[in-house]
């Protein structure tokens, strides 16, 4: 009994392993191709706040800044999307051909 267990539990955890990278690899293309969108749509307030607030000095390292903080808001946003909607679209799935 405890065998069939283990072996459930690697299946479970190799599926899980197998949707963590799914959704890594399209977490990094949609990040890929909406990271300059959203900067270019953003980067003139962020500049003009920088500078109005801290100086010119500042508004290069707040553009930088504020480009990885897009750039990991997207990934992350993205990859916990993709895992969300494939689980509920597995879910729904499998309630479709349970019954």
């Amino acid at each position: 009994m405890s065998l069939k267990g283990n072996e459930k539990q690697q299946a479970e955890s190799g599926f899980v392993t197998a949707l963590r990278w799914f959704s890594y690899f399209a977490a990094a293309a949609i990040a890929f191709v909406l990271t300059p969108l959203i900067h270019t749509a953003t980067a003139d307030y962020v500049w003009a706040f920088t500078t109005r607030h801290y100086g010119s000095d500042l508004a290069v390292i707040a553009d930088v800044v504020w480009f990885v903080i897009i750039a990991g808001l997207t990934f992350f946003g993205s990859s916990a999307s993709t895992q969300l909607l494939v689980i509920t679209g597995g879910i729904a799935i499998a309630a479709r051909f349970a019954f």
